[in-house]
């Protein structure tokens, strides 16, 4: 199913062109790549990271799920919500300093077991989308991960920023600044294309606020994770609308190909 919800003409979808589109951010896991185990990340990879800031894995233990740490957004917010609000901490700075470790201690165990691949619509359709847009990608992965999985593809992106290049990760809107800022870009002119909420916020804006440049977004379903498919359903009920310039849904790989080829 693809829904678009800015513009149409005498009931048709309009397509990319109509909107004015320069450049394409891109999420990496589930959007580019998929995980070739289970999406759940390890629960030892989170106790390690944890107990590297001086939380150990006994305080956390009887409270800890791994179905709720899954690649994509909510891992942030299940580490937020079940670790951080559990334990009464108040530190920001904390938050993100265990997000980052977790996110690279993540990243180590793709690359031992070799768990990324690339979707294999995408290796015909990066080069073709490089022909057309600037392609970037912002990305909670490490650089080396993504780079490393690309292979060849790298050539195709124009920028890569992970939580390694930016002093914030998604849902903050830093990266997507940066991104448009070294490319010269207006926001306006860039699609987020991504799967989870952190990306949206990241287009539309954060807890600091609305932005008043914003890019557009689109939602990569194919993966169907919990949280795209419940993304999905805002969408289809209008939850979010045209304020917050979310252009489409793609369902399958295919569907994003006939938007902005």
């Amino acid at each position: 199913m693809l829904i678009n919800f800015i513009e149409f003409k005498g009931g048709k979808l309009m397509k990319s062109s109509s909107f004015g589109i320069t450049g394409l951010i891109f999420d990496f896991d589930d959007v580019i790549a998929y995980n070739t185990l289970d999406s759940s990340i390890p629960v030892e990879v989170i106790f390690k990271a944890l107990a590297e800031i001086g939380i150990p894995a006994s305080e956390i233990e009887p409270f800890v799920r791994p179905d709720v740490f899954r690649v994509g957004g909510d891992w942030v917010e299940a580490i937020k919500n079940r670790v951080f609000r559990h334990l009464k901490i108040d530190d920001p700075e904390m938050e993100e300093v265990a997000i980052e470790k977790i996110s690279e201690a993540y990243s180590q165990f793709q690359r031992k077991y070799d768990t990324l691949k690339i979707y294999s619509e995408m290796h015909d359709l990066l080069p073709a989308l490089a022909g057309h847009y600037q392609l970037f990608i912002l990305s909670s992965n490490s650089t080396n991960n993504i780079i490393g999985t690309l292979g060849v593809l790298k050539k195709c992106f124009k920028i890569i920023k992970t939580y390694q290049c930016v002093d914030y990760l998604k849902p903050n809107c830093e990266g997507i600044d940066f991104i448009c800022s070294e490319a010269r870009l207006p926001c306006e002119s860039v699609v987020m294309i991504g799967d989870s909420f952190v990306d949206l916020f990241a287009a539309i804006g954060d807890a600091k606020g609305i932005r008043k440049e914003k890019p557009y977004f689109a939602i990569a379903n194919w993966a169907k994770s919990r949280e795209s498919r419940y993304l999905n359903q805002m969408i289809f009920h209008r939850i979010l609308g045209e304020n917050n310039r979310v252009i489409a849904c793609f369902d399958k790989i295919q569907e994003l190909r006939d938007f902005f080829l």
